[in-house]
């Protein structure tokens, strides 16, 4: 492993800094970058350091359907995390022995299982981590987003799985669907930038696109990575290193809310702005009133620099919010009751798609978070 180089791209701090981060001294820092003999231990901590520490990394995603193509509810997403350029060297060479241009592609559908798990198997490297998740084919709880969304939960469950501390420049493509467009995967960009330092992953620089698998070697080993993953066994898969990311349903939720608050506060807060809510003199008690007024305080506070009327406006939020409906069969994940107020939030903002215009309010507890409001 070639440490000077992937520890030199990661001085943009100082050497005490970054020995203290591997937990070594400056000194031995210094011996490592002079590429001077260092002893296990030592080793050891700048390889784990290196695990958890990446310059550039791409994560390519593919999808196989789960039963028919045109009736599947559901689907397994591969997810193939590279930290080299030549990553798929092994891959390209077996797959295209007479040498690979952009535009050949050769498709795992169809192959033999047993040759596929061999192929993977032979490919595997340190370079490479692969992993697939199940999920819907679509989510409609994000509106907008429903296509994108299994993708950012795969992106999501992946590098929680990897537990990756920092990388300097991550790039995620995704196979080009036709339910895709460029405001999407903007979109998506934006979410997971805001997601990511949340569960400990800093990346400096983002970037998400979709491609054709036939112009990339990286999809089209998730291509692969797919199939098997549907189709292969157990022990096919253990032995070509290919993971599931497995996430209990109420947290597979607790996501969902997550993405729909953020795709709520980085896209839909914008257009809330500038919008005035037209109040009749005998306006109902309604929930539906009170939480576009808290929309359009939040999308103020969010933009304001000391935030003191925060935990006002987080307490007027969970006052409507407790009256919400805890299940809904067209929208499963308002049942679960997140305590931050980015879930409250999503919630709030997932429930203004519904009809909440018969569902009222005590007086007094109309009067209560209407204050709250009026006093922010």
């Amino acid at each position: 492993m070639d440490y000077i180089k992937q520890l030199q791209h990661l001085t943009d701090t100082s050497h005490a800094s970054l020995a203290q981060k591997i937990g070594i001294s400056s000194t031995t820092l210094n011996r490592i970058l002079a590429g001077n003999h260092i002893s296990q231990q030592t080793e050891n901590k700048v390889v784990d350091f290196l695990h958890k520490n990446i310059d550039q990394a791409k994560l390519f995603l593919d999808e196989t359907y789960v039963g028919n193509m045109d009736h599947a509810t559901e689907m397994n997403i591969s997810c193939v995390f590279a930290i080299t350029s030549h990553a798929f060297h092994d891959f390209k060479k077996i797959v295209y022995p007479l040498g690979w241009r952009k535009g050949d592609e050769v498709k795992a559908a169809g192959k033999d299982i047993a040759m596929l798990g061999d192929l993977l198997s032979t490919t595997k490297s340190d370079e490479l981590q692969t992993f697939y998740t199940k999920t819907l084919t679509k989510y409609n709880e994000v509106a907008g987003l429903q296509y994108l969304c299994p993708y950012i939960l795969a992106v999501m469950e992946t590098l929680e799985t990897i537990s990756i501390e920092r990388i300097n420049d991550l790039e995620i493509v995704i196979d080009t669907r036709s339910e895709f467009f460029a405001d999407n995967l903007t979109d998506c960009q934006k979410i997971l930038a805001t997601y990511l330092p949340l569960i400990g992953c800093h990346v400096k620089e983002l970037k998400v696109s979709s491609c054709k698998s036939r112009d990339l070697i990286g999809l089209q080993y998730a291509d692969f990575v797919a199939n098997l993953s549907t189709r292969g066994s157990q022990e096919i898969l253990q032995d070509a290193q290919i993971n599931p990311t497995v996430t209990e349903q109420n947290i597979r939720d607790q996501k969902l809310l997550m993405i729909s608050g953020l795709h709520q506060r980085t896209i839909r807060h914008a257009l809330a702005a500038g919008n005035t809510l037209a109040v009749s003199d005998g306006a109902s008690a309604t929930i539906e009133y009170l939480l576009n007024d808290i929309r359009q305080v939040a999308y103020q506070e969010r933009f304001s620099d000391d935030r003191i009327y925060f935990n006002k406006l987080k307490q007027a939020l969970k006052l409507c919010i407790d009256n919400l409906p805890n299940k809904n069969d067209r929208q499963p994940i308002l049942s679960y009751k997140g305590t931050r107020f980015i879930d409250l939030e999503a919630r709030a903002c997932m429930a203004l798609h519904t009809d909440l215009s018969t569902i009222e309010l005590e007086t007094e507890q109309f009067n209560q978070v209407k204050e709250l409001i009026d006093s922010l």
